[in-house]
């Protein structure tokens, strides 16, 4: 019997044919009346299966050829003496599309990993999970004195840690990546 956070919901193998999953819903109507619904879920739990089992594999797959491109590119980016316009234009180009379908990959990556991880969530103190991010040795240097951060709550926010650590590295990241050298970034 697998459940879900609804306690109305719940799926489970068919008692007459193990192959087949059943989904089952009760609903409520009039006084002390329910009526249960049940549904052959086999075909869409086998798709989301096997589109997890897709995005896995071929993130995985693409990662080899992608970083074999990448050292390659590093080595052609360190042999150019700037002597060709189009080569180095070429090399510069070639970089950040692999940059870029490098970070599809880590996305599809991180999208499996989250559809199968456990759920590990828990209360976590916002502010102190920024504060460390702000400190944090990657973001050193000018922009390290770019971020500003005043946060007056104490709340915190139930999720899984990490993850939260992710979002708002990125979310910080991208706030000094992409605002004006001499703006400052304000985390409130």
């Amino acid at each position: 019997l697998k459940g879900s956070k609804d306690k109305k919901l719940f799926s489970m193998l068919s008692p007459v044919d193990a192959n087949i999953i059943l989904q089952f819903k009760m609903v409520e109507y009039g006084i002390s009346q329910r009526l249960i619904i049940a549904q052959d879920v086999t075909q869409q739990r086998n798709m989301e299966m096997m589109r997890k089992n897709f995005v896995d594999n071929v993130s995985h797959e693409l990662r080899t050829p992608l970083t074999v491109l990448k050292g390659y590119l590093e080595t052609l980016q360190d042999m150019d003496e700037g002597d060709s316009v189009l080569m180095t234009r070429s090399i510069e180009q070639m970089n950040g599309q692999t940059l870029r379908m490098q970070s599809l990959v880590d996305d599809l990556l991180l999208l499996a990993r989250l559809e199968t991880k456990r759920n590990n969530s828990q209360c976590v103190n916002i502010p102190e999970l920024i504060s460390n991010i702000c400190l944090e040795s990657n973001l050193t240097g000018e922009n390290k004195n770019r971020i500003h951060f005043s946060i007056e709550s104490d709340a915190g926010i139930h999720g899984v840690e990490d993850d939260l650590r992710s979002a708002f590295t990125n979310l910080i990241v991208n706030a000094l990546k992409y605002s004006q050298q001499d703006k400052d970034v304000h985390v409130i």
